[in-house]
């Protein structure tokens, strides 16, 4: 009986060695793969994910070759990287933490952000769309378009007797109004921010006055396709850049 049961406890530990070389043959073994049974090392060789997800629920991943990634990768952590990311296909989720890149980064689809962007070097954008939902791009370099540029203008409204519009949303305003008005001025505006005004109408004119809210080189008035160019200085405050009578 003893022996029967040396016999069996030694076949179980021979099965489980021959489980534990079978996991490491293939690639895995030529890369090089190291465990001290908490990190695991490739000296060699890619980390490629053709299904599934990759996710590090904390700390950081450190990356100094080339990552390919064709699914999804969501990091609540940090990643760092010298050499190049690509993304075949699959979305970039950051959760929280940043992403630190010394190298470059080329995206060949949609790059969504919410919080701030900030570069000190160079964005290319070989192809997709860079949106904004909301935050800051700040950028200390150069920033180089070789395509177009497209502003969606923003359309307002006024009912008379009232000739105040906020232009919170927008940069470019199409400007229409119930009746002829004077005294047209811009609310909520941002310091630094630049906003062009269009008329519409030459029976429903627009007419913004020079005095407290807006320092112009005179009263400009608005009809079909006229416009002004204006400068927010100070709160509330708007300074002429350029006037157009067209």
């Amino acid at each position: 009986m003893q022996r029967l049961r040396m016999f069996l406890l030694g076949g179980f530990f021979l099965c489980i060695a021959f489980i534990a070389m079978a996991s490491f043959q293939g690639d895995l073994l030529n890369a090089g793969i190291e465990s001290d049974g908490i990190n695991v090392t490739i000296p060699n060789g890619n980390l490629t994910l053709t299904t599934g997800n990759l996710v590090l629920s904390a700390g950081d991943q450190t990356l100094t070759g080339d990552t390919t990634q064709v699914g999804d990768l969501t990091l609540t952590g940090d990643v760092t990287t010298t050499g190049d990311v690509t993304m075949n296909s699959g979305d970039l989720t950051l959760s929280d933490g940043d992403v630190a890149v010394t190298g470059n980064t080329a995206l060949t689809g949609t790059l969504g952000v919410t919080g701030a962007v900030a570069t000190t070097g160079a964005v290319t954008l070989n192809s997709g769309n860079l949106y904004l939902s909301s935050g800051a791009l700040s950028v200390t370099g150069n920033m180089n378009w070789t395509g177009r540029t497209k502003i969606t203008p923003t359309t307002v409204s006024v009912t008379s007797p009232t000739v105040t519009f906020s232009c919170v949303a927008g940069s470019i305003f199409v400007i229409t109004t119930d009746e002829s008005q004077t005294g047209f001025y811009p609310t909520n505006g941002t310091v630094g921010q630049i906003c062009t005004f269009i008329g519409t109408s030459d029976s429903a004119t627009v007419q913004f006055d020079d005095g407290t809210s807006m320092a112009l080189s005179g009263n400009a008035t608005l009809g079909v396709g006229d416009t002004l160019t204006v400068f927010c200085d100070s709160a509330e405050h708007w300074v002429e850049l350029a006037e157009g009578a067209n």
